[in-house]
């Protein structure tokens, strides 16, 4: 008895082992600095989705990146590119300013020039420059940015709260003024927004829901958002976007019906092209634990700049804002088995329009920190296997 007793627990012991769940979990933290000195640190666990295991899978069976077309978003870095959400002749230039996606570089102004793209920044459109794929192969699945977001935006004035339409009129809003431009799907290509719609309600992050046109504003309430995301999450709720600003100008050119809508601003981390994941200067970097001598993290950084000295004019669409929640994505939207939903009863259907900029890795609330031209934030996203 004591000895069938053994080996029952014995073979309980080897299942559970061979069945153990991967540990794959990530950590924040998040500096903000101003005339060079620390003023803001706040750091902490973060909520791993469960698409990032979605993503995993399918990286595991060497299928890094899909095809061009409806299956991701990224840079168009290509003058010219047929992705690019807009049609110009140069889509990224600091000395035309031009920045027709949204899309940011780390450590780099808004207006940035294409160039900057391959000098400091991967190619992430493409496994590989002399690729034959190239034309085709666009989308990373691995993560390759993040997205910021004030923890507030709404589809509609009166779904707003009596205390956010009582702040929001004393900045000078109004029904009319807050609801223009929302809903479009031409000019700004307002596409993204982390709220969904379940049925006629507004305002989940998760589920069997739809995303909805929303505009960003300021959350009135100043207090760090309670709780953790959920691993079935979509988006960054209240997404910092360019607020489309009017091409030739330095300033922007931003006007008020125009401010929180408009593209995602996407941030890219730079990687050395010499020593790649293996040296600390890349903002991909791979360590290894001294203790047992294997590498067990993947760290991502980035840096939002401040406009001083000679950017001190520069439009940068992150200053105004306060921040409160972060987001990792890839640029690869999510999709099973290789092809696109067929419709709404689909498996894949919510997980695929519901992250129109890519897969939502993991995502986590922060204290609140405001961003003006002054100061510069920094950004360490570590993912730990």
């Amino acid at each position: 008895m004591l000895k069938d007793n053994i080996v029952k627990s014995f073979n309980i012991q080897k299942l559970d082992k061979d069945y153990m769940e991967f540990d794959f979990r990530g950590e924040l933290d998040v500096k903000a600095y101003k005339d060079g000195q620390l003023f803001y640190h706040d750091g902490g666990d973060n909520t791993i989705t469960t698409w990032a295991k979605h993503a995993m899978i399918h990286a595991l069976t060497g299928d890094v990146y899909t095809p061009f077309g409806t299956l991701g978003n990224c840079i168009p870095y290509r003058v010219g590119d047929t992705n690019a959400r807009y049609s110009n002749t140069q889509n990224h230039s600091s000395s035309s300013y031009y920045n027709v996606d949204g899309n940011c570089i780390s450590n780099r102004q808004y207006w940035w020039d294409s160039a900057d793209l391959a000098t400091y920044s991967p190619p992430w459109s493409s496994p590989n420059s002399s690729d034959p794929a190239i034309a085709t192969l666009l989308y990373n699945i691995l993560p390759t940015k993040m997205l910021f977001g004030t923890g507030r935006e709404s589809n509609l004035w009166a779904n707003l709260s009596t205390n956010e339409q009582s702040t929001l009129t004393a900045q000078s809003w109004n029904q009319s003024l807050f609801d223009t431009g929302i809903t479009a799907t031409t000019g700004n290509n307002n596409y993204y927004s982390g709220t969904l719609t379940n049925g006629s309600t507004y305002g989940s992050f998760s589920g069997a829901g739809t995303i909805t046109n929303s505009r960003t504003f300021i959350d009135p309430v100043t207090a760090k958002i309670v709780g953790t995301p959920d691993p079935g999450e979509f988006g960054v709720q209240g997404a910092i976007k360019d607020s489309v600003p009017t091409p030739g100008s330095v300033g922007g050119s931003i006007t008020k019906a125009n401010t929180g809508i408009g593209c995602p601003n996407f941030m890219y981390f730079q990687k050395d092209f010499t020593n790649k994941w293996a040296s600390s200067s890349s903002e991909i970097y791979v360590s290894t634990n001294t203790g047992d001598n294997y590498e067990h993290k993947i760290t991502y950084s980035l840096t939002m700049p401040s406009q001083t000295g000679t950017y001190s004019t520069w439009y940068y669409p992150f200053n105004g804002f306060t921040m409160k929640v972060a987001g990792l994505f890839s640029d690869s939207r999510l999709v099973m088995g290789n092809t696109t939903p067929s419709g709404i009863s689909d498996p894949a259907y919510y997980p695929y329009t519901n992250m129109p900029g890519g897969i939502l890795f993991a995502k986590r609330y922060i204290t609140p920190i405001f961003k003006d031209a002054g100061t510069q934030i920094t950004v360490q996203w570590t993912i730990f296997l």
